[in-house]
Formats: C-alpha cells, sequence, structure tokens
C-alpha cells in the first residue's frame, strides 16, 4: 500500500481530524492541520483514478476542514500556515 492510494489518504485525513480536535484551542496548529488537510486532498485528486475513492476522500476531507474551521470560530477563521 502507497501514498496513492485512498486507504492511505483516508487513515491520513482521519488522524488529521483527530489531530485537529485536540488542538481546538491552538489557531496555528488548527490552520497547520488544515493546510494538510488540504495537501493531502490536492494529492488524491492527482493520483485517485477511481472517481468513488476521490469523492470518499473529498467528503471526508470536507468534513475535516468544517471541524478545524468551525470548532473554534470565536477566534476567527483557519488560514493556511505557511512556514518561512
Amino acid at each position: 500500500m502507497g501514498a496513492g492510494e485512498p486507504a492511505v489518504a483516508q487513515a491520513l485525513l482521519s488522524l488529521l481530524g483527530n489531530l485537529g480536535a485536540v488542538l481546538a484551542d491552538d489557531e496555528q496548529r488548527r490552520a497547520t492541520v488544515a493546510d494538510q488537510v488540504r495537501r493531502v486532498l490536492a494529492d488524491a485528486e492527482c493520483r485517485s483514478p477511481q472517481a468513488a475513492d476521490l469523492a470518499a476522500i473529498q467528503a471526508e476531507a470536507d468534513r475535516v476542514l468544517r471541524e478545524v474551521t468551525i470548532r473554534n470560530s470565536d477566534i476567527g477563521p483557519v488560514v493556511p500556515h505557511r512556514p518561512g
């Protein structure tokens, strides 16, 4: 099972969702989680030949992004963290 496998993308998104849940009070880290979710999604869009696999990954990515963004909406929108 390699990085281009839908199961790997799903597992990464699940992990990022769990991470976002425990980082609810840290805006910068939530932004980093959101950025990583977008990276996993972008990679899946390039590598997933099956529309059904991609749709499942997109749905999970959307769910995680909503949770990371909404969890502490009182402190503002999540902006992707750009290192450097």
